[in-house]
């Protein structure tokens, strides 16, 4: 279990995320239950938590209610102020982007793929936070887990499939590096740099630490957030 240094000092925050060896988080596949029992257990969490089915958009789903929903919304953000309430982003190569506003104590957990990126998913979340819940840019905490690295995120022809504010980090053999275009989205929101944890690992290239879906993995891991 990856624990986020970024909210050590903060101890009503529980917060971590899985990794390979831990079990998949796919609720497609056999086992899930048991493995949500594993992070309950784990985290001491006192309810499963609530997760989407996540459709690589910038929609954001407020959670209202502190027992998980009979069905899954459509969205890639979960946001709650609600204490007790565990929110959980699936990954097996997109960024899971955690958030936490120590001051107006509001979390979001953000399933950032590249297509999210695209959408502005960084820039719709905090302006949600600042909008909705009076959050302050220079007040939030951000982290995120393990993704694909600029080593192994490639694109068929990036300049073209990518808006024109990704090609500063584009590199050769058409790489790119979303690790980059996700810190420089943060400061340009006004998210501190002393405020932001990206851990650099990449998914495909730690293959024995982390699903990935570009290496062939159907396995999920998990970034949980609480109050």
């Amino acid at each position: 279990m990856i624990d986020f240094k970024i909210f050590n000092g903060f101890p009503e925050v529980v917060q971590g995320m899985t990794t390979k060896d831990f079990g998949s988080l796919n609720s497609d596949e056999n086992g899930f239950q048991d493995t949500i029992k594993k992070l309950q257990r784990e985290l001491s969490l006192p309810t499963e938590p609530h997760f989407l089915r996540q459709v690589h958009g910038n929609k954001i789903h407020v959670v209202n209610t502190v027992a998980p929903l009979s069905e899954m919304p459509e969205a890639d953000v979960l946001i709650t102020q609600l204490k007790g309430v565990p929110l959980m982003i699936k990954v097996a190569d997109c960024q899971a982007l955690l958030f936490y506003d120590p001051t107006q104590h509001v979390i979001a957990a953000v399933h950032a793929g590249w297509r999210g990126l695209v959408a502005d998913i960084i820039a719709t979340v905090i302006r949600t936070l600042v909008a909705d819940f009076d959050s302050r840019q220079e007040d939030l905490l951000v982290a995120a887990g393990p993704s694909l690295g600029p080593c192994c995120a490639t694109f068929t022809d990036p300049h073209r499939e990518l808006p024109p504010r990704f090609s500063p980090y584009i590199n050769s053999e058409n790489h790119v590096d979303l690790w980059a275009f996700t810190q420089a989205e943060l400061h340009e929101a006004g998210v501190p740099p002393s405020h932001i944890e990206l851990m650099k690992v990449c998914t495909q290239s730690s293959h024995d630490l982390c699903f990935s879906a570009r290496a062939g993995d159907t396995g999920r891991m998990g970034a949980v957030i609480m109050m």
